[in-house]
């Protein structure tokens, strides 16, 4: 059991050496102080369970260590003195002193008024009578006389704040306590009022006590497709700095986190295929392959394991919903450019709630909306009939909007032809990340069994594919505008609530930072309106004074200098020339690519890419069973954490 903690501030080194002697002894753990100020640092840090204290110390009154303590902790403190006056005893015992001892003093008698503060520190209160006595719940007893906790009858080690935490809130059973009440209790009031701590020692109480303690019954899964490090730090400096908005990303603040690896089974630069498998399923697959091994065969993804449970589902996207990241959920396929195939695979999935872009693989070809389908299926038609709420096409948005889930409902929503816009294109009727999670989870809360849900931040990925800074930075925040949503659920369902923040890989090789530069200068970036993939590129037309004032005007380029234009002319004059330019820029523009590395340069930073790089990528965590999500990973290891969250072993 945790011992009682004694901090004894006392300057006399001799009485100090003869008291903490006695006290160890009786194995009580001790501290030291030899003044006033270091003993008030120790009572902030170590939150001692008596405090015996002279009165005369070398830097001040041990009368002014009393009141100040007494503002914020009903700590005992028994005063040891030489100062045998009546006043004296009166003074310091008015302060706030439980006890007064004067010197000499017996050791029997100290170690009894000791033992008496200890019991008088731990009473508690019932209608009628006053008295010590265990507290109780169920199998769970914890004896304040022995400091010891039980459960089933079997002794639960906790770590000394561990037993402060429990220890308070049996004392205040029945009763709403807030964070910064438990923080200022056990940490006292000068504590960082942040409650990771508080919450990290919660996990692991949690994780001592509950006989199912990581069996979350609700669990979101937020991939942010290419997001590394240094895109959730651009956008994060961009909205603390420039967007002047509340500081740390909430995908940067939680308890929990780690660092993971990416690579495929072929290669070290994975592709989301790949990558989305291991976080799918806990297996390395080649690229290009949607939840199967790298033989072929399928492997069974967290979703279909959470199906098995009798949850329910959901997949939410800003690109089509067929792309690799949510495909690896509920499909599988060995071409991840398969994607009628994978939207086939989607009808036969019982998933509850699709929603993003990509109606094209699913509308029959040859009707009104645009339609990538070879055959003749109507894969809409087949989920309304059986039975999904369909909304497919800007024309459902209202529709969309309007509808109030139901308890058993289903919904296959997608908005666009192909990917949903970029967050920086986005028009304000066009449902945002964010509103489509929110809507799912409307939808999924409803079902006894909880409820699995994947969230992707898909064109994060894009964004960095084409260098866009904005792009990615817009998108990231609104990728955490959407984590905000599911955080709000889990406080009002902390108990049974696991959200994990994932990234598949990084994209674009993003550099924060160039050359002898030292200084970022996000500033540059705040003119700039539109992405780089879906707007920019397609702007220059061959008219080149057009196009200046075009860039002038939308992308904050009003007064380039000779180097930043002659640029931009090479750029025209190889577009120009060669209709297949395109093809040394990643797919892009020549002249876009222009634009958006003078924009790049201009804040302080470069890309390395048009592709995917192999650096490792953060991970995030908070929830039932979070604490588990710390240290160094492998991708699959995320999948296989959620899955023994789940109560499943993935092999």
């Amino acid at each position: 059991m945790p011992k009682f903690t004694v901090l004894i501030i006392e300057d006399e080194k001799n009485i100090q050496t003869f008291v903490g002697k006695i006290l160890k002894k009786q194995d009580y753990r001790v501290l030291y102080a030899d003044c006033g100020k270091e003993g008030l640092n120790l009572i902030h840090s170590q939150c001692p369970d008596v405090i015996i204290l002279d009165l005369g110390l070398p830097d001040m009154n041990g009368n002014d260590i009393i009141q100040e303590v007494r503002t914020w902790t009903s700590t005992p403190i028994i005063v040891i003195s030489a100062r045998s006056a009546e006043k004296e005893k009166v003074l310091a015992l008015d302060q706030g002193a439980d006890d007064y001892i004067t010197k000499p003093f017996g050791t029997s008698e100290l170690l009894a008024r000791i033992r008496t503060s200890l019991r008088h520190s731990n009473r508690l209160y019932t209608t009628d009578s006053l008295y010590i006595r265990p507290y109780r719940y169920e199998d769970l007893v914890l004896d304040f006389s022995k400091r010891e906790l039980t459960l089933d009858k079997q002794p639960v080690h906790l770590t000394p704040i561990e037993y402060k935490i429990v220890s308070y809130l049996a004392q205040n059973s029945g009763k709403v306590m807030t964070y910064a009440a438990i923080i200022s209790n056990v940490w006292g009031p000068y504590a960082d009022d942040d409650n990771k701590i508080l919450r990290v020692n919660m996990a692991n109480i949690r994780r001592k006590l509950e006989k199912d303690p990581a069996q979350p019954k609700y669990i979101f899964y937020f991939i942010g497709d290419g997001m590394g490090a240094a895109q959730r730090q651009i956008a994060e400096e961009y909205k603390k700095g420039v967007m002047k908005e509340d500081g740390k990303l909430l995908l940067n603040s939680l308890p929990f986190s780690a660092i993971t690896t990416t690579y495929s089974a072929d290669t070290l630069i994975t592709d989301s295929a790949a990558a989305g498998t291991a976080l799918a399923t806990g297996h390395k697959t080649n690229n290009g392959y949607i939840a199967k091994d790298a033989k072929g065969k399928d492997l069974k993804t967290l979703l279909e394991m959470a199906q098995e449970d009798g949850k329910a589902t959901g997949l939410v996207t800003t690109t089509r919903i067929t792309h690799a990241t949510p495909a690896v959920f509920a499909s599988h396929n060995i071409d991840r450019d398969d994607e009628n195939g994978i939207a086939e695979d989607y009808v036969k999935s019982n998933v509850d709630y699709f929603a993003g872009g990509g109606f094209r693989h699913f509308v029959k070809k040859g009707g009104e909306l645009t339609s990538k389908r070879k055959d003749d299926r109507d894969l809409v038609k087949e989920f309304a009939d059986k039975g999904y709420k369909t909304f497919v096409s800007e024309s459902s948005i209202k529709d969309y909007k309007n509808w109030t889930p139901k308890e058993g409902e289903k919904a296959f929503v997608a908005i666009e032809a192909s990917h949903m816009p970029y967050e920086i294109d986005r028009k304000a009727e066009v449902p945002s990340l964010k509103y489509m999670t929110e809507k799912g989870i409307e939808l999924l809360k409803q079902d006894k069994d909880g409820f699995f849900m994947m969230v992707e931040g898909g064109r994060i990925d894009h964004a960095s594919h084409a260098n866009d800074v904005m792009g990615t930075i817009y998108d990231t925040i609104a990728f955490d505008d959407a984590i905000k949503s599911a955080y709000e659920f889990y406080e009002k369902n902390p108990k049974d609530t696991l959200i994990v923040i994932a990234a598949d890989h990084e994209t674009g090789g993003m550099g924060l930072g160039f050359g002898a530069n030292y200084f970022l200068k996000l500033n540059e970036l705040k003119d700039v309106k539109v992405s780089v993939e879906d707007v920019l590129q397609k702007a220059y037309t061959g008219n080149r004074d057009e196009y200046f004032k075009y860039i002038a005007d939308n992308m904050g380029l009003k007064d380039l200098t000779a180097d930043e234009k002659a640029k931009i002319v090479k750029a025209m004059d190889l577009e120009d020339k060669d209709k297949n330019a395109s093809e040394q820029f990643g797919g892009y523009s020549p002249v876009a690519i222009a634009i958006t590395h003078i924009i790049s340069e201009r804040s302080g930073m470069q890309w390395t890419s048009y592709a995917h790089t192999a650096v490792q990528v953060p991970l995030a965590a908070v929830g039932d069973g979070a604490e588990e999500f710390s240290g160094f990973k492998d991708n699959t290891d995320v999948a296989k954490l959620i899955g023994k969250a789940m109560g499943k072993e993935i092999k």
